[in-house]
């Protein structure tokens, strides 16, 4: 008996002195477990939390492998936000002049370049969501720009079409007001986040956040757009849709701007009642 314990305590000093850490692990965990009453008999005592833990004492020589600090964790880079002044973007201011122009168009009685402007309009539409898809130019100057630029040319169409009769004028008072409820509730509640009535305080809260339409105000734009082609192909010497297809366009386009205002009333109540 007394001969074993010596052996063991041997092994136990080769252990320690080692200086590579791979045997402290092989050999002292057997001296630990299989024979913890020799042990005892010659005074040698483990603690058996500090090894399991991966912990060692200034007697212990058996270590495990430190798990990393979290100074060595590196975080993720956030996505830099490109510039503003980019490709999609100018296409889109593009669109933001071409609007006025072709209302003037309308009014002055020229539909056939008009048409060419709406046509013109609505390619640089999908041209400038095109560019910054493919391109990774995502901004949110160009989140505010497409839809302003989108509202600019369907009120300034409408309002002239109404003008020339093409049109009933309560549907271009229906398009238009809702635009201005929208404007005006979104300005309420970047008022509200940002804590103060400061223009730029406003603006610069406005700036964090991207726009995102709702499906029906996507269904809506459409509708308006289509109303828009449809009341100036009808009207002037062009005459290539009849005043029944414009007028049907007209009323489905009634009930989605209804529907869309309704939709962004209920969301605009909800971002009010969480604060």
């Amino acid at each position: 008996m007394f001969a074993t314990a010596r052996s063991l305590w041997r092994l136990n000093q080769a252990a320690r002195s080692f200086p590579s850490r791979r045997i402290g692990p092989i050999l002292c965990p057997p001296l630990v477990v299989s024979a913890p009453i020799r042990n005892h008999a010659l005074g040698i005592k483990y603690d058996r939390r500090a090894w399991s833990s991966g912990r060692r004492d200034d007697d212990e020589r058996c270590s495990a492998p430190k798990a990393p600090t979290a100074a060595a964790i590196t975080r993720p880079r956030t996505r830099q936000e490109p510039s503003p002044w980019n490709l999609p973007n100018a296409v889109t201011v593009g669109r933001l002049v071409a609007a006025p122009l072709t209302g003037y168009c309308i009014v002055t009685g020229h539909f056939d370049l008009a048409l060419g402007g709406l046509v013109y309009a609505g390619a640089s539409d999908w041209l400038d969501g095109f560019l910054a898809r493919r391109l990774n130019l995502q901004t949110v100057v160009g989140s505010y720009l497409d839809p302003a630029a989108d509202k600019l040319l369907v009120s300034t169409t409408t309002v002239s079409l109404a003008y020339q009769h093409v049109i009933p004028p309560w549907l271009a008072l229906v398009i238009i007001g809702r635009d201005v409820a929208l404007v005006a509730g979104y300005a309420a509640l970047l008022r509200n986040s940002a804590g103060s009535f400061a223009p730029a305080e406003v603006l610069r809260q406005g700036a964090r956040n991207h726009v995102r339409p709702h499906f029906v105000s996507k269904v809506n734009t459409a509708m308006q757009i289509g109303l828009c082609f449809a009341g100036v192909a009808s009207a002037g010497d062009l005459q290539l849709v009849s005043a029944a297809v414009v007028q049907g366009i007209g009323n489905v386009t009634a009930l989605t701007t209804t529907a869309s205002g309704v939709s962004y009333g209920v969301d605009f109540l909800k971002q009010r009642r969480n604060g």
